[in-house]
């Protein structure tokens, strides 16, 4: 198993803020998403948002990742509306598939639990949409935590409880 090691992924990027669009592209180019997230407080580490909250920065990756999906399917779809005036059957079956997917994470749903016909689950892996990788979320925690509970972890437990993912936890050196 090979890991790599991308750097944190902040707001706007589905729209090219900061290193957006590049961490995107690294994103789309591995098998699985370990999406680690600290849950220990540490004035040393600065913080992108001020306020120390492993919920709020989870949220932040999800809907980063089902932007940079909507996008992408949004660019499928309109090349293949264009081919519909062709008159194929499998055209018009896929440009439906793609209207229903599209709403899936326009609403807040991830596509990695959406179920879909044999065909449509051919075409969603042709895809390669960020919210269908299979997710790990990683609790990074203080030094001498590693065996309590702490209320991050807790917080994290209940997010992977809800989307259905595993988590692991995790503690390493908080020196910067």
């Amino acid at each position: 198993m090979e890991f790599v090691d991308i750097a944190g992924l902040m707001k706007g990027a589905a729209y090219g803020e900061g290193l957006g669009n590049k961490l995107l592209a690294n994103i789309r180019a591995v098998e699985a998403i370990a999406h680690v997230t600290r849950c220990f407080e540490d004035s040393k580490w600065i913080r992108a948002t001020g306020k120390m909250n492993p919920q709020a920065d989870f949220e932040v990756i999800e809907t980063e990742l089902m932007l940079a999906d909507i996008d992408i399917i949004d660019r499928r779809l309109f090349k293949a509306e264009k081919l519909i005036k062709t008159g194929d059957k499998k055209i018009d079956d896929e440009v439906e598939f793609m209207k229903w997917l599209r709403n899936k994470p326009a609403k807040g749903e991830l596509l990695r639990r959406s179920t879909h016909s044999e065909e449509g689950a051919m075409w969603l892996k042709s895809y390669n949409l960020l919210s269908t990788k299979p997710e790990l979320i990683v609790a990074n925690v203080a030094e001498g935590n590693i065996d309590k509970s702490t209320p991050y972890v807790e917080m994290i437990r209940k997010i992977a409880s809800k989307e259905g993912v595993q988590v692991v936890v995790i503690s390493g050196k908080t020196e910067g």
